[in-house]
């Protein structure tokens, strides 16, 4: 240890604890909690502080901010300001020591704000023992999740253009109000779909960010409006982008916003979001995959990919983000990881982006299908080649390996066992079975 160093330790003030009482509505709330707590939470907690009174410390600092008990400060400040409490004043302490103070009192309950946690801990260089995962999520079950029994998807689907065919062919087969034998114990009822003259419109749209020197998706399809941000309208256009949705650059400046702002304020009943990376459109099979250079047939798979959806009354489809034919295991799936290419079904979706997934936001959009629609569209034998995660602009600004890390933290604690991440592949998976 140098002099210096010697010095400024043997300049710290000491540490010491006073034991104090006061009125709880003096203690202040300037330091700051990362720790949040849950509605039904905070009324357990106002029940049990209304019935039993409090028998806990508070922890203060030398301005008399709380430092611990800031969840029982808050609700007894509610119920009675004047009630009387026991503090004990931490004096001498740094500002980082109290950090990890508050951090270490808060890990038995409540939830973490995972932003503020990070700008907490970015420079206490000690192990709080902290389990971001709050209490083992691969163990955490959510039980709309789980597969309900016999529940077994494939694919025989036939289209009936009206009611009269559609039951007289429910007749043929015999599946009019019939009981489908599963064994010698167990039936479950039949189910079928018959589809009507409900046309539903389809509008393409392709978010763009700091990529006008690069314009790939546009000279791929037929037709397609790009969505931008308002400060760089001028670019685009001047890329040769004639067709351009704008909003302001505060309300789009995520992933998450400007797919959720296009959802919101497009017309379309069906919208296809497609990434600006896109250099050329793919059918793909076990061996092989073939470019499409038609755009026609392009516009044909988004179409039929989209009456699908309208048909089964889904709410969201979209593509794998390999073209790799090593990983192709049919032509559709019923859940996994995708992006690149997504239909959102308006009438049937039943989730919004959460701007807290950065980076994860489209394996968070998924989950939530999967949880309140039981499935997802894969069209696995159609897909775009692009060059995810290795090109400027784009979701790519900002992606650096503390926002991973934070991103990560939240999906776990979201999701529980049915997501997780391996670090060394930069691959994410969803454990969700269908």
């Amino acid at each position: 240890m140098s002099e210096m160093q010697q010095e400024q330790l043997e300049n710290l003030p000491e540490k010491r604890i006073e034991v104090v009482t006061m009125r709880v509505g003096d203690i202040k709330t300037g330091f700051g909690n990362p720790r949040k707590i849950g509605k039904k939470k905070r009324e357990e907690l106002k029940r049990s502080l209304e019935q039993f009174g409090d028998f806990g410390l508070f922890l203060i600092d030398e301005q008399d901010n709380v430092i611990a008990g800031n969840m029982r400060q808050a609700i007894l400040n509610e119920i009675d300001p004047d009630t009387i409490v026991t503090c004990k004043r931490l004096i001498g302490y740094t500002e980082a020591e109290l950090r990890a103070i508050n951090i270490k009192d808060n890990t038995h309950a409540g939830e973490w704000d995972m932003d503020l946690l990070a700008d907490w801990t970015a420079d206490l260089n000690m192990d709080l023992g902290l389990d971001l995962q709050e209490g083992s999520p691969e163990e955490r079950k959510i039980k709309e999740m789980e597969l309900i029994n016999y529940e077994k998807y494939n694919y025989v689907m036939i289209v009936c253009k009206n009611e009269v065919d559609f039951n007289d062919l429910s007749r043929k087969l015999g599946i009019d109000g019939a009981k489908v034998k599963i064994n010698d114990k167990k039936k479950i009822n039949a189910r079928a779909v018959w589809y009507h003259e409900d046309y539903k419109t389809i509008g393409v749209y392709v978010p763009s960010y700091k990529r006008s020197d690069r314009i790939l998706t546009w000279h791929v399809l037929n037709d397609c409006t790009y969505v931008v941000r308002e400060s760089e309208e001028e670019a685009y256009r001047a890329a040769g982008i004639t067709k351009i949705l704008t909003a302001p650059d505060e309300e789009i400046n995520s992933l998450a916003k400007v797919r959720q702002w296009i959802i919101d304020n497009t017309p379309e009943d069906i919208v296809i979001q497609c990434d600006d990376d896109i250099s050329k459109m793919i059918y793909k099979g076990k061996n092989n995959k073939v470019e499409i250079e038609d755009k026609d047939i392009i516009d044909m798979e988004f179409e039929r990919v989209a009456q699908i959806l309208s048909d089964l009354r889904l709410g969201f489809a979209s593509c794998t983000m390999t073209g790799d034919v090593r990983k192709f295991n049919a032509e559709f799936l019923f859940k996994g990881i995708t992006g690149g290419i997504c239909w959102f079904n308006k009438e049937c979706l039943k989730s919004r982006f959460d701007n807290m997934t950065y980076i994860k936001e489209d394996t968070d959009f998924v989950l939530q299908e999967l949880l309140s629609n039981r499935i997802i569209i894969i069209p696995d034998y159609f897909g775009m080649q692009n060059q995810y995660d290795k090109n400027a602009g784009g979701n790519n600004v900002g992606k650096t390996s503390r926002a991973l890390n934070q991103t990560v933290a939240y999906m776990k604690q979201k999701w529980g066992k049915y997501y997780d991440h391996n670090f060394k592949t930069n691959q994410s998976r969803i454990n969700v079975k269908r």
